[in-house]
C-alpha cells in the first residue's frame, strides 16, 4: 500500500504541475505545491524511520548558484521579491531531492509501474489538451489565443513542460524502461503533438536539435543494436511527422486562430521584430543589470519593473542578470557536472535499463539546453521532475550495477 501511495502521489504532483494558471492578483501557490508538501513531509517520516537520506550529488551541484542568488538578494533593489524568488526555487529543490528518496526506496517491479503509469499519464494529459485545442475549446484552457494552452498560463508554458516530458518519455521507451508498446508509444507520440501546436520556436529547435544529436549518436555507436535504433528511430519519427502534417494540414483549415498564430510566428518581419526588438531588450537590460553588480548580480525577480517591463526569458542572460559573474562560474559547473554525472552513468547502458535510459537521454538533453537559451528554466517544475529522472537513474544504474 505505501508503495502505492508514493507512486500515485507522485504521478499526481507530476501532473498537477501543468495547472498553473491563475487569475491576475491570485496566490502563486498552486495545487501542486500542496501535493509536493505531502511528499516532503512523507520523504522526512520516511528518512526519520529508516535513519537514511539520500542527498543525490547533482543536487548538491546546484547549491554553489543558490549561494550566488542569497548573496545577490542582499544587495538587490527589492530584496522581498529575491527572497521569495530563492524560497521557491528551495522548495522545487527540497521537493525533488524528497521524491528521489521516496522511488529510491521502490522495488524494481514498482520502479518499472511507476515509469509505465508517468508515461501514459502524459498521454492522457497531453490528449486531453488536444481535445481542448482542436475540438472543445475552453475544455480546460481560458482562451483561444491560435496555440495549445492546455492548463498553463501561455502557450510558452506548455512547450517547455511538453518538451521536457516528451524527452524524459522517449529515452524511458527507447531505454527498455518501460515497455515498447502501443500505449507507452501513443502517449510520447501525443506529447510530440501537443508540443508542435504549442507554436513555440524555441521548443520545436529543441526537438529537432534533440533529434538530430540522437540519430547521430546511434549512428556513431559501435553497437549494430544501437544502429537499428537509429534506424527505427528515422522510420518511426518519418511516419508519424506525416501523420502530424496531415493532422495539422486539418487543423489550419479548422481553426482559424492557428493560421493567424503561424504567420505571426514564423513570418519574416516577426523574427526580424523578435531579434531587434525582444531579445535585443532582453540583452540590454541584462548588460544594465551587469554594470550594477557585475559580481552577483542583481537578484533574483529584480529586473521586472527595474530595467524592463517584463522578466528576462532566457535561462543564459537570466543568471547573468540575477547572478553576476559568479552566477554564471556557478550555473556553467552545475550544468557541466550534470552532464558528467550523465555520461559516466550512461556508459553502463548495456547492463542496465536506467542507464541506458540516460545514454538515450544525452541527446534529448543536448537539445533541452538549446531550448533554455530561450526559457528561464531553473524555476519551472518540470526541470526539477527531470532533476529527479537523472538523480534516480543514476542512482538506479549504481544499485542494479552492484546487485548483478
Amino acid at each position: 500500500m505505501s508503495h502505492f501511495i508514493v507512486v500515485a502521489l507522485t504521478i499526481a504532483y507530476i501532473v498537477s504541475s501543468a495547472f498553473i494558471e491563475r487569475m491576475e492578483g491570485e496566490s502563486r501557490v498552486m495545487a501542486a505545491d500542496f501535493v509536493l508538501l505531502a511528499l516532503i513531509v512523507l520523504a522526512g517520516y520516511a528518512a526519520v524511520f529508516r535513519g537514511r537520506l539520500v542527498l543525490p550529488m547533482i543536487h548538491m551541484a546546484v547549491l554553489p548558484l543558490f549561494l550566488v542568488f542569497l548573496l545577490g538578494a542582499a544587495f538587490a533593489a527589492h530584496p522581498d521579491r529575491a527572497g521569495t524568488e530563492l524560497l521557491i526555487l528551495l522548495f522545487c529543490f527540497v521537493g525533488s531531492i524528497a521524491i528521489v528518496n521516496l522511488l529510491a526506496d521502490l522495488p524494481e517491479q514498482w520502479l518499472a509501474r511507476f515509469a509505465s503509469a508517468y508515461v501514459i499519464a502524459m498521454g492522457l494529459l497531453a490528449i486531453v489538451c488536444l481535445i481542448d485545442f482542436l475540438v472543445m475549446p475552453g475544455l480546460i484552457s481560458s482562451r483561444a489565443i491560435g496555440g495549445l494552452q492546455g492548463p498553463f498560463s501561455n502557450t510558452g508554458q506548455a512547450g517547455s513542460f511538453f518538451l521536457v516530458h516528451f524527452s524524459i518519455a522517449l529515452a524511458l521507451i527507447v531505454g527498455r524502461v518501460v515497455q515498447r508498446n502501443a500505449i507507452h508509444v501513443v502517449g510520447v507520440a501525443l506529447l510530440f503533438l501537443a508540443l508542435i501546436f504549442t507554436l513555440k520556436r524555441a521548443s520545436i529547435a529543441a526537438v529537432i536539435v534533440g533529434a538530430v544529436a540522437f540519430i547521430i549518436l546511434m549512428f556513431l555507436s559501435p553497437s549494430a543494436k544501437n544502429k537499428r535504433i537509429g534506424l527505427g528511430f528515422i522510420a518511426v519519427g518519418g511516419a508519424f511527422s506525416a501523420l502530424s502534417w496531415v493532422i495539422f494540414t486539418w487543423a489550419l483549415e479548422t481553426i482559424p486562430e492557428l493560421r493567424w498564430r503561424l504567420d505571426r510566428k514564423y513570418s519574416a518581419d516577426t523574427l526580424d521584430k523578435f531579434s531587434e526588438g525582444f531579445l535585443a531588450e532582453n540583452v540590454k537590460s541584462t548588460l544594465a543589470a551587469l554594470s550594477h553588480n557585475p559580481w552577483v548580480g542583481v537578484g533574483l525577480g529584480n529586473v521586472q519593473g527595474v530595467y524592463q517591463s517584463y522578466e528576462i526569458h532566457s535561462t543564459y542572460l537570466g543568471v547573468l542578470a540575477y547572478g553576476g559573474l559568479l552566477g554564471v562560474l556557478a550555473y556553467v559547473g552545475f550544468i557541466f557536472y550534470l552532464f558528467r554525472s550523465m555520461i559516466v552513468a550512461a556508459k553502463h547502458g548495456a547492463t542496465t535499463t536506467w542507464a541506458a535510459f540516460l545514454y538515450m537521454l544525452i541527446p534529448l538533453f543536448v537539445g533541452l539546453l538549446v531550448a533554455w537559451s530561450y526559457t528561464y528554466h531553473i524555476r519551472k517544475r518540470e526541470f526539477w521532475i527531470l532533476m529527479i529522472f537523472v538523480a534516480l537513474a543514476i542512482r538506479m544504474s549504481r544499485t542494479l550495477r552492484g546487485n548483478r
